[in-house]
């Protein structure tokens, strides 16, 4: 998998153009080779609208999103998805393909209207399996698949363009614990390969847990970014969020903090007002 360095300049972004009030602006970021990045945020705060900017799914207002350097502006859908790989978020499938026939999907870039994937096509989706840990999976039909499972497939789909860049989006959603942290360890394990990853979450665990940088998406603006242990901050996360957060050290090796939510009691709900 090839690497590449990933420049967000003064980027913004508007559904209805320049009259309408953005949904993010002024956002910068620069991402190194092997980087993961978590962006936080509440509910509607920008942050799948943000992804499928830098994938140029949707046209920016303003700004520049480059990988090496390059400009994706400039480039086919082809080349883009060459750069970039995205997973969007809970996407059902329709049909009960093989999970196989799913991962050589992602080629469908690199396949004519006319033509059938080739043995190449075959191998790179088996590559991509094989990556991630679920070879095994190659001939189950996608509806009787968990729902990790089929996020791992998402995952395999996008990297069989071998994308210097992958994005996620909420890759978490509606999993069980333990389906958090394998996919948290695939982030990990892929991120160790050079490949640079920018992943949205709710969960400010999810980048103590994996990730070197972390910002928070507020209001239409990047407000902080940093490495987690930095910029997460109980204040922080708290006027995010719009409940009262603690973050505190647990111990281990490595050691690492948590975030831990504070219930109000109805006493103290009515002492706040």
């Amino acid at each position: 998998m090839t690497a590449g360095r990933l420049d967000i300049e003064d980027l913004s972004f508007s559904y209805l153009g320049h009259g309408d009030t953005p949904v993010f602006s002024g956002v910068n970021l620069t991402l190194a080779p092997g980087d993961v990045f978590c962006l936080l945020g509440p509910n509607g705060a920008g942050k799948s609208t943000f992804l499928k900017c830098l994938a140029r799914l949707l046209p920016p207002l303003t700004g520049r999103v480059a990988v090496d350097n390059e400009d994706l502006a400039g480039l086919s859908t082809g080349n883009i998805a060459r750069n970039m790989g995205f997973v969007p978020q809970n996407m059902t499938p329709a049909f009960p393909f093989s999970v196989a026939d799913i991962v050589v999907m992602g080629r469908a870039r690199k396949i004519s209207l006319v033509s059938s994937p080739s043995a190449g096509d075959r191998e790179a989706a088996m590559g991509a399996m094989e990556d991630i840990g679920i070879s095994h999976l190659a001939d189950r039909p996608c509806n009787r698949l968990s729902g990790g499972e089929w996020q791992m497939v998402l995952i395999a789909r996008a990297l069989t363009q071998s994308p210097k860049i992958l994005l996620l989006d909420e890759p978490t959603a509606h999993l069980d614990l333990g389906n958090q942290i394998k996919i948290l360890e695939t982030v990990a394990d892929l991120a160790q390969t050079g490949m640079t990853i920018v992943m949205a979450s709710h969960f400010p665990d999810h980048a103590f847990i994996c990730a070197d940088h972390a910002g928070i998406l507020r209001n239409g603006r990047l407000k902080v970014q940093g490495p987690p242990e930095d910029v997460l901050t109980g204040e922080r996360l708290g006027r995010a969020f719009g409940i009262s957060i603690r973050v505190v050290d647990i111990p281990g090796k490595p050691e690492r903090k948590i975030c831990v939510p504070l219930v109000n009691s109805k006493t103290e709900k009515e002492n706040s007002l």
